[in-house]
């Protein structure tokens, strides 16, 4: 239970690695059940205003094939050998929504062709530093800790108390009530 949200030293941990500064990207859709806190991490940001979210699409062109190259496929394919919409978007001085809107739109127009399944990503802009509201965030996860611990405590009293079997029910159908 208290692994439900980050630690302080995780949180950091997480910061300074999956979302450093320099970094535009995130992918929320590969499979995180090794580690949630990095997407707990980045809904925290981005609620706290750490992080604003930009634009979603596939994080490289390669999953697409040009027919019959257009200037735009030249100019994004000579941008970046890897393909990667994030480092098109730099060194075009583009932001990412546009390069993800011409390739949808050249999609559609029948230029490209999409020839593997796209990882997709969110692209995300740094606002303020990480440190302007680091606190804040710290404190929303210890009131999150703090009231599954409490609930958790709540539930082992009634099970372990007398006659559990009316308790149980009453418990589980007034907590899925009072959450909806």
């Amino acid at each position: 239970m208290s692994n439900s949200v980050p630690s302080e030293c995780e949180f950091d941990k997480i910061c300074s690695g999956v979302f450093p500064p320099k970094s535009s990207t995130f992918d929320p859709y590969r499979d995180r059940s090794e580690d949630a806190n990095e997407l707990r991490v980045f809904v925290a940001l981005v609620d706290a205003g750490v992080l604003e979210v930009i634009g979603k699409g596939p994080d490289s062109i390669r999953c697409f094939d040009c027919a019959s190259p257009d200037e735009t496929w030249a100019r994004y394919t000579s941008a970046a050998r890897t393909g990667s919409v994030e480092l098109i978007a730099r060194r075009l001085q583009l932001p990412a929504s546009a390069v993800i809107r011409d390739l949808f739109d050249g999609s559609v127009a029948g230029l490209y062709e999409l020839t593997a399944a796209p990882r997709k990503a969110l692209f995300y802009r740094h606002v303020v530093p990480v440190e302007s509201k680091r606190k804040l965030i710290l404190g929303d996860f210890e009131r999150i800790r703090a009231a599954r611990l409490a609930k958790l405590d709540g539930f082992v009293n009634v099970i372990t108390g007398p006659n559990p079997e009316a308790r149980i029910y009453d418990v589980l159908v007034f907590d899925a009530v009072v959450r909806v």
